[in-house]
């Protein structure tokens, strides 16, 4: 049998005043108290929670004066401009045969199919647009990579594709710009059965599918939405040719659709933009044959995870200012 090693305890002084030991004596005392405890412990979030409401009824206030003193300010500034408008002299009417002549033109651009007015629900509002349907195959736009089955990039000689068949919406109310502006000018995809050819064989990217890599992504079950577009550095011409001419501004749009190339659109690349969309003709323009590999391999060259690029192989953070996905 084995025998407890028992030790005997050496006593020692409390290095604690009388005081130190009743406050112990009292906190044994107070927790043989339990509901006292609770209803303690209750009080003190109770009065926690007063103070907080009486901050934040505080601040309501003073939001509220702030947005009381907005108001004055807006009212003042509406009051100004609405004498100004009424003072004006009339705006001087553009000749119906101007307008006339001005769609005509735009009508026989050779890569629009078909111009139309079309009264849409915006917002619970009717707005009417102009909606220009352009022929398919008849935009193109030129590409410099490709994307192997091992899910690498290669430089490639440059290689055009046709960008689908759009719907340029075109809002028959004046704006200021026609950047990121759906109202303005909106871009939608004329043939939504032909964007859902993803390709199994790539893990590295989501696909999603966007009208163009200047616009935010559409569902893929309704690709017609229209979208806003980020025109970049054309947002001055485009902007301004539309509010010159239907016809200019067709064509100052298209020459954007097919040329540009902004780090700060939703999807830098449009390389990526082609492989994300699911489109049967570009997944066999920008997947290089097995052949066609062994000739650019020399030349590899991994691409971002971010529709960013700065040569790094990394995806998006906060300090990135581009607008692309990822952000959101």
């Amino acid at each position: 049998m084995i025998k407890a090693n028992k030790k005997t305890a050496t006593a020692r002084e409390l290095d604690l005043t009388e005081e130190d030991i009743a406050l112990v004596a009292d906190l044994f005392s107070r927790a043989r108290d339990s509901e006292g405890v609770k209803k303690q412990n209750r009080v003190r979030r109770l009065e926690n929670e007063i103070r907080d409401e009486n901050r934040r009824i505080e601040n309501s206030r003073a939001d509220i004066e702030s947005r009381e003193r907005d108001i004055v300010s807006y009212q003042e500034e509406r009051d100004t401009l609405t004498r100004e408008i009424a003072e004006a002299p009339a705006p001087v009417p553009y000749p119906v045969s101007g307008a006339k002549a001005d769609l005509e033109r735009a009508r026989a651009l050779p890569w629009v199919k078909s111009l139309s007015i079309e009264t849409i629900m915006v917002q619970g509002a009717d707005l009417q647009f102009i909606v220009a349907k352009t022929r398919a195959n008849s935009l193109v736009t030129t590409l410099d990579k490709k994307y192997s089955r091992s899910e690498r990039w290669y430089k490639a000689k440059p290689y055009k594709i046709a960008l689908p068949a759009y719907n340029i919406r075109i809002g028959l109310m004046p704006h200021n710009s026609c950047a990121l502006e759906s109202r303005a000018l909106g871009l939608a995809l004329a043939n939504s059965n032909d964007t859902a050819h993803f390709l199994s064989t790539i893990s590295r990217y989501n696909h999603e599918v966007h009208p163009h890599w200047g616009t935010s992504s559409v569902p893929t079950d309704n690709t017609g939405e229209y979208r806003g577009v980020c025109l970049g550095e054309y947002e001055s011409e485009v902007s301004g040719a539309f509010r010159r001419s239907i016809a200019e501004g067709l064509i100052a749009f298209a020459v954007y659709l097919q040329t540009a190339g902004s780090s700060h659109a939703y999807i830098a690349k449009r390389e990526i933009w082609a492989l994300w969309l699911g489109k049967a003709e570009y997944n066999v323009a920008i997947i290089p044959s097995a052949e066609e590999e062994k000739t650019l391999g020399e030349s590899a060259e991994d691409s971002d995870d971010c529709t960013c690029y700065d040569g790094e192989d990394r995806t998006c953070d906060d300090d990135c200012d581009c607008e692309c996905d990822c952000h959101s």
